[in-house]
């Protein structure tokens, strides 16, 4: 009997000592010390020309240059990338996994209480991608989408957008891009709709596909940004004087060229970084 008790109480001691540790591993003391490490921890999703991974593993795309580029004038000498799904993003932002967010994340109400953006780095728009020999009325319009089959990335603007204009007769939702191409070449889904960057470097590589802009959306500019974590509040105006250096760089000139992005109406530095208790 004195055995089994002696048993139970190293076995309940464990799991208390095992619940202290978790429980510190989340507390703010951890974070505020990688807060002030020499590396930058970013969260991206591979979707090119946003963001991505060539061949040799390297992470490429508009936002990590942007990010490489301001990260030693806010006293970084690393980036370390983590890829994950698109709907992972902002979760890995709150729990402290992320000190930011460099993806093609668009900027919403519902968005900024999550962290501080900076002022958009281009602006782009919806769009759809289809088979090239699926019947679709041209000039692309909202209500031609209401009787397809639309597939898209869950946590993405554009799902946002179609659940807003009752598209799709369904709106499958998927992980990665590669994923909803992958539905539409073999007919499980119409149309893919995301913005116009992301499908038409698909398109490039895919001779098999068309890419459409939507009438209704032009005057709807969809504007994504670098989205920092709330612990780095104290230097968003660095990364915003550094990130306007950025754009007139020819190496920005370049993207917008080579993908289609629009450069944002040159207006004064500004920040927004929302309370997250406001939300």
């Amino acid at each position: 009997m004195k055995q089994r008790s002696y048993f139970f109480i190293l076995f309940f001691t464990a799991v208390a000592a095992l619940t202290l540790l978790a429980m510190q591993s989340l507390s703010p003391v951890k974070s505020q010390a990688r807060h002030h490490s020499k590396t930058l921890v970013a969260g991206y999703t591979n979707e090119p020309p946003y963001a991505y991974y060539d061949k040799s593993g390297g992470v490429q795309g508009l936002f990590p240059a942007a990010l490489r580029d301001m990260a030693s004038a806010l006293g970084y000498e690393k980036v370390e990338w983590v890829m994950m799904t698109f709907e992972q993003l902002l979760p890995a932002l709150l729990s402290n996994r992320v000190d930011v967010i460099a993806a093609g994340l668009v900027i919403t109400e519902q968005r900024k209480p999550f962290g501080c953006f900076l002022s958009p780095l281009a602006l782009t728009h919806a769009a759809i991608l289809t088979k090239k020999d699926a019947p679709i009325s041209r000039p692309v319009k909202l209500h031609t989408l209401r009787q397809k089959t639309l597939v898209t990335l869950s946590g993405s603007i554009e799902e946002t957008l179609a659940v807003k204009h009752h598209l799709g007769k369904t709106i499958e939702r998927v992980p990665d891009v590669q994923a909803g191409v992958s539905m539409v070449l073999t007919d499980k889904a119409d149309v893919l709709l995301l913005t116009r960057p992301t499908l038409e470097y698909r398109k490039k590589r895919l001779n098999s596909v068309n890419v459409f802009p939507i009438q209704d959306l032009q005057d709807e500019a969809l504007a994504p940004a670098l989205l920092f974590s709330h612990r780095l509040e104290s230097k968003l105006e660095q990364a915003q004087q550094a990130q306007q250096r950025f754009m007139k760089s020819n190496q920005y000139q370049k993207y917008l060229t080579k993908f289609g992005f629009t450069r944002p109406p040159f207006e004064p530095s500004t920040t927004e970084c929302r309370n997250r208790a406001a939300s």
